[in-house]
């Protein structure tokens, strides 16, 4: 599609890890975009 998206993938093998760092690129990223 053509609407504004940005996807974020991380692999690892420590789950809780992987999903903690996932919330935090993607809160740096709707910082830096100004999104909500």
């Amino acid at each position: 599609g053509t609407e504004p998206k940005i996807r974020l993938l991380v692999e690892g093998r420590e789950s809780d890890k992987i999903d903690k760092q996932a919330d935090r690129i993607a809160d740096a990223i709707q910082s830096a975009i100004g999104a909500d």
